[in-house]
């Protein structure tokens, strides 16, 4: 097992993603939402049109375009609101993950993130949030439609329905089908199995941390940021080790930790999230080093 400390903790971390992004995976898949937003339907649209005047446009902007410098974080830490136009990332995500941001809010898929925009649950009907998302669809070129919808296809969550009409393709071409039940059964004892790993990662990384502290400034120079730039939605994050890593802008979070447990001031320190180790975490001292230590260039 691990020694160092800062190896512990990132352990720790690591498994707490998994079990928490296995629960969601879990309630994705037993609880699917039918509802969606369609940008040709004109009512669904002019429903979302007057929705997001309302409680959107304020922020977002009257033409989607979004808060001045929306790329750059604020002293306080925040990224001011993103557009929702072409020039924005709002298309780079799924349905599902639009609707579960606007209804919960951000943190919700991304526990501990820091933004000004609320959760609407109890403020929006699920019809309203869907008519606003279909509405912001609506502005947007037939091919980034395609793309955005491309994307939310092929993440589609397995309903009965659509589970049933696949196993009856396969009953029709001759091709060994599973009931319902057994289909569900299988993908629940894959899920058991994967709670259990992770949960027996969890114990360990909680054995070893147990009364010890993370100094972020112990860090190993292959988590030493040495630069970051920023070209067209993807940061490049420069360890002092050489190594370069990239991130799309919504998978790099921007923190702050000016205790003793703190990084080095001027030496942040990243560390990688997600199941596949596709996002990151970037570490400063304090928030005034954020903004002069990220670089535009292209």
């Amino acid at each position: 097992m691990p020694t160092n400390p800062f190896s512990r903790h990132l352990l720790l971390w690591t498994g707490v993603g998994l079990a928490l992004a296995a629960a969601a995976v879990a309630f994705n898949w037993l609880t699917p939402t039918t509802a969606g937003a369609d940008p040709s339907d004109p009512v669904q649209v002019s429903l979302g049109r007057a929705v997001y005047s309302e409680n959107c446009a304020s922020c977002h902007g009257v033409r989607l375009e979004g808060q001045p410098n929306w790329r750059i974080r604020r002293p306080d830490g925040k990224l001011p609101a993103p557009p929702h136009d072409e020039t924005g990332h709002t298309w780079h995500h799924r349905d599902q993950q639009l609707f579960e941001m606007t209804k919960s809010g951000v943190a919700a898929l991304i526990p501990g993130y820091e933004s000004d925009m609320p959760a609407y649950q109890g403020v929006l009907s699920d019809e309203e949030i869907w008519a606003v998302l279909a509405f912001i669809k609506s502005t947007w070129r037939q091919s980034i439609r395609q793309r955005q919808e491309r994307r939310s296809q092929g993440l589609k969550l397995m309903t009965k329905d659509n589970a049933l009409a696949r196993m009856q393709d396969a009953k029709a071409g001759s091709t060994a089908s599973l009931s319902f039940t057994q289909f569900w059964s299988s993908i629940m004892r894959k899920f058991v199995t994967f709670l259990v790993a992770s949960g027996l990662a969890m114990g360990t990384a909680l054995a070893h941390q147990q009364g010890k502290k993370l100094h972020l400034a112990d860090a190993p120079p292959d988590q030493q940021v040495g630069a970051i730039t920023y070209c067209d939605g993807v940061y490049r994050v420069t360890t002092k080790e050489g190594s370069p890593v990239e991130y799309r802008e919504f998978d790099l979070r921007f923190k702050t930790d000016g205790g003793p447990d703190g990084p080095t001031p001027g030496t942040p320190v990243v560390t990688k999230a997600g199941m596949r180790g596709d996002r990151g975490f970037v570490i400063f001292s304090a928030p005034g080093e954020i903004s002069p230590f990220i670089k535009t260039k292209c």
